[in-house]
This record gives C-alpha cells, sequence and structure tokens, in this order.
C-alpha cells in the first residue's frame, strides 16, 4: 500500500507509515535513499528520528563517562572500600565508551587543553 500525504507542499509515497510499525518504517525509509528515491522519505520524521539518535549517543556517551569518572575517584579516594565490583563498572564503562566512540568518532586529541578550553573568553579562529 502506498500511502499519499502532503508534507510542505511536496506529496510524499513512502510504502511504511512511522505510526504504525516503526521498524519497518526505518527499513523502508533506508531502502528509499539507498535507492535515491527522494520523494519516499519522509523527511521530517526521519530528521527528527537522526537527530533523537544523536541526543541519545551523546547522552549515554556522558553517562558512561560520569560512571568511569566516579568509580576512578572513589578507587583513588577510598582505597579500604575498593571491590570487584567498582573494578567491573570501571572496565565495563571503559569498554562501552571505547564502543561509542568507535560507533562516532572524536578526533583522538584535543586540539585544546582542557584549562583553555574553560577559559571564558576562549573561542577557537
Amino acid at each position: 500500500m502506498v500511502v499519499r500525504s502532503r508534507t510542505k507542499k511536496r506529496i510524499r509515497e513512502t510504502a511504511v507509515r512511522i505510526d504504525d510499525d516503526f521498524h519497518a518504517w526505518l527499513l523502508d525509509q533506508a531502502s528509499a535513499l539507498r535507492d535515491q528515491r527522494y520523494r519516499a522519505l519522509d523527511s521530517s520524521n526521519l530528521a527528527e528520528e537522526l537527530e533523537a539518535m544523536a541526543r541519545k549517543d551523546r547522552t549515554e556517551l556522558r553517562s558512561h563517562l560520569q560512571n568511569l569518572l566516579s568509580h576512578l575517584l572513589k578507587w583513588a579516594y577510598q582505597p579500604s572500600r575498593r571491590t570487584n565490583s567498582w573494578k567491573a563498572t570501571i572496565d565495563a564503562s571503559r569498554d562501552r565508551i571505547e564502543d561509542l566512540l568507535e560507533e562516532s568518532p572524536f578526533p583522538s586529541q584535543s586540539p585544546w587543553t582542557l584549562a583553555k578550553a574553560l577559559e571564558p573568553d576562549f573561542l577557537p579562529e
């Protein structure tokens, strides 16, 4: 079944609606992109989903970094309370951070020191 709807004065043809079957809609959109069937793209919903993916990745990375740093601080400043659980959490956080960075790469080294980046008046040229 082909669904036609008006979006921003354009006719969009797609085989699946996002509200009917999200997984099938994703596959349909991927197929349309690969086949360069741009009129079949649900651009508004597709953009929204891409933005949500970026937020999710950023949130997940932040969470794992916070977890790693908090457990490293505990390890350093509470040596009498060290546990295998803390070590496992540190290892798991490191592994997940590496996975996330491989999936969404960032520069391997920052061009600025932390001190420079935190300067209130600093903006790169």
